[in-house]
This record gives C-alpha cells, sequence and structure tokens, in this order.
C-alpha cells in the first residue's frame, strides 16, 4: 500500500511539473510593441488606471509600471514617441 502512495504522490508532481513548464511557454513574456506604446498613451490621456490598462494590454501590471517609469519625457508625463526612441 505504501508503495502505490508513494508512485501516486511523484506521479502527481510529475503531472504538476509538466503543467508548470506549459503555463510558463504560454505566458506573453514579451516586449511592449510599438502599436501597444500608442495605445498605453492614449488610455493614460483619458485617466484609466494602471491596473485596468494592464487588463487591456494583457501584460501583467508591473510591465506598465516600468514602461511608465522608463519613459518619460521631460516633464515627467510619458510619451509613447519618447519610449520609441529610447527603445530603438
Amino acid at each position: 500500500m505504501q508503495h502505490l502512495i508513494k508512485k501516486d504522490v511523484s506521479f502527481g508532481i510529475i503531472e504538476n511539473i509538466k503543467l508548470l513548464l506549459l503555463t510558463n511557454n504560454e505566458m506573453p513574456y514579451k516586449h511592449i510593441t510599438a502599436s501597444q506604446r500608442n495605445e498605453l498613451s492614449a488610455l493614460l490621456r483619458v485617466k484609466t488606471r494602471q491596473k485596468k490598462i494592464a487588463n487591456l494590454l494583457r501584460k501583467h501590471r508591473t510591465t506598465i509600471w516600468r514602461e511608465l517609469n522608463r519613459n518619460k519625457d521631460r516633464d515627467k508625463k510619458y510619451n509613447a514617441g519618447v519610449a520609441k526612441e529610447i527603445t530603438n
């Protein structure tokens, strides 16, 4: 009986690892595209919250936060054109 329990537990762990690997391969870990930067800029102009923007662009909220902090113009406001220049 103990042998069967060990097999079941190890099988469950292997299945969970396979599931995790599959999930990680399917996650959209990609850079923000030029069109997404334009959308981001437009959504910020109409005072959309960062969490909502992240959901709309299908990005993690910290990705949006980092994009906003990295790509500000002289007035400390996000500008898609400035972001494109910095990233190219």
